[in-house]
């Protein structure tokens, strides 16, 4: 993966230069330039990159380009550990479900054209996904961080599992 031209953007957005990044990810000067003109990143040190630029486009077009994810979410809402982080995954999975439920989205997925009121129905559901799904997301980061790991690590760990069960075809990982 290499992120040439969007790495040096993001530098001149958030006025940084790279020997600044350098110190900040405790990369070489040469190997933040060699990343800046095309040479390819190890995805760690691409999240170290993200993580030091605080950029949330940056980081949400790199977590794109590594798993086609969004940047998890770690905001004063949550509580910095795990286990604070997991009450909030349950409740939002909790309230995914009885959305789901509650619209028959089940009945909706299988009706060939909705009504206006169904389409309304399936929206707030996808939207309540999304919650469940973002709170996912940040629950495997800081789950991943805590045994210094990266959910990339996780990711390389399952991908012949996921090729065996068919959901990615090998020459996409």
């Amino acid at each position: 993966m290499t992120l040439g031209p969007m790495l040096e953007a993001v530098l001149l957005k958030v006025g940084m230069p790279q020997k600044a990044l350098a110190a900040e990810t405790r990369l070489s000067k040469s190997t933040i330039n060699n990343y800046v003109h095309g040479t390819s990143v190890k995805p760690n040190e691409a999240v170290d990159i993200a993580r030091s630029l605080e950029d949330s486009q940056f980081s949400m077009e790199l977590g794109n380009m590594m798993l086609g994810l969004i940047k998890a979410f770690d905001g004063g809402a949550f509580y910095h550990d795990v286990r604070g982080i997991h009450a909030f995954d349950q409740l939002e999975e909790a309230e995914e479900k009885r959305v789901y439920e509650a619209g028959q989205i089940e009945l909706i997925m299988n009706t060939p054209h909705p009504t206006q009121e169904q389409r309304a129905q399936l929206k707030r559901y996808l939207l309540e996904k999304l919650d469940s799904t973002v709170m996912d997301v940040t629950l495997l980061a800081a789950g991943a961080e805590q045994f210094g790991l990266t959910i990339m690590d996780l990711f390389e760990e399952r991908m012949g599992e996921y090729e065996q069960k068919c959901y990615m075809r090998k020459e996409q990982s």
